[in-house]
């Protein structure tokens, strides 16, 4: 009964939402510049750095996932030896 009752309240809050979003003409929004890496210490090289080398460990370690299974289970057999 306390589930179906939550349940609603729930749908009142999410149909509030939706009536906001769909429902209400939008008011006007201010110019917002774009932002220029290039001004940023540093400037956009970093950036581009910081980029390439999440990438290169995202497709390391879809490719390659040997190793770090390796050491979280030797961390779990430490912190659990049971397992």
């Amino acid at each position: 009964m306390i589930g179906l009752l939550m349940s609603a309240v729930s749908v009142y809050f999410y149909l509030k939402v939706l009536v906001v979003l769909y429902m209400h003409e939008p008011i006007a929004q201010a110019e917002v510049p774009e932002p220029r890496f290039a001004d940023l210490p540093g400037g956009a090289f970093g950036l581009s750095v910081s980029l390439l080398v999440c990438t290169v460990a995202v497709l390391a370690l879809g490719v390659w996932p040997g190793p770090i299974t390796q050491v979280a289970q030797k961390a779990v057999n430490g912190l659990l030896p049971s397992l």
